[in-house]
């Protein structure tokens, strides 16, 4: 990979790149009546596992810590349960609120940016599936006002303790929320695997 086309770099030539390695050098006369001119170009790839992509897993690990609000059944106010989804909407804002150097000029959704989108888009479904969650099963709880103790004996069988070792109605929450970052990381997937061949054949 360091060698092509009569080219050879150096093996501590990918040393200044950084993030980056060289996949091939190929070089070409730009226009063939000039001798003089000629043009190197070198070929790079970012590693799969470099940096960035760790910040794309530890926002996936964010949004599913998130998920652990639907455990929370201890207490009957909103708030109990909020506070776990606040905490990590406010943490994925910080995490995300700057670009890293390679796309902050980038004019359009890069996958890092799309992956972020995802997350808060999960972070967000989970804090209303709390309040349904407070709102439908809060009355079970004796300091409970009189108006969610009515809405929980109409779904009583909803807050009944379910195979996830909460409630069903959480326990269908979870259900839909893994089946949601599922189908949203299958369709992520094949978006950069046709996007990164789109790019490879234009070389």
């Amino acid at each position: 990979r360091l060698r092509g086309s009569g080219h050879f770099a150096v093996p501590g030539a990918e040393d200044s790149l950084l993030e980056f390695n060289i996949c091939g050098l190929t070089g070409y006369h730009p226009e063939p009546s000039r001798g003089d001119i000629y043009e190197l170009s070198i070929l790079v790839k970012r590693p799969p596992f470099a940096s960035h992509f760790w910040d794309i897993v530890i926002m996936n690990l964010l949004a599913m810590l998130a998920a652990t609000a639907f455990w929370d059944t201890a207490a009957p106010e909103l708030s109990s349960r909020m506070s776990i989804s606040l905490t990590i909407i406010l943490t994925l804002a910080a995490y995300t609120s700057s670009r890293p150097a390679p796309i902050e000029k980038a004019p359009y959704v890069t996958f890092h940016d799309w992956c972020e989108q995802v997350c808060m888009f999960l972070v967000t479904g989970i804090s209303l599936q709390n309040v349904v969650a407070v709102v439908t099963c809060g009355g079970e709880h004796e300091e409970a006002p009189a108006h969610m103790t009515a809405m929980f004996l109409q779904h009583e069988e909803a807050c009944s303790m379910s195979w996830c070792w909460s409630r069903k109605i959480d326990c269908q929450g979870l259900i839909l929320l893994i089946a949601l970052w599922l189908v949203l990381t299958v369709y992520s997937s094949v978006w950069l695997v046709r996007t990164r061949s789109r790019a490879t054949r234009a070389l």
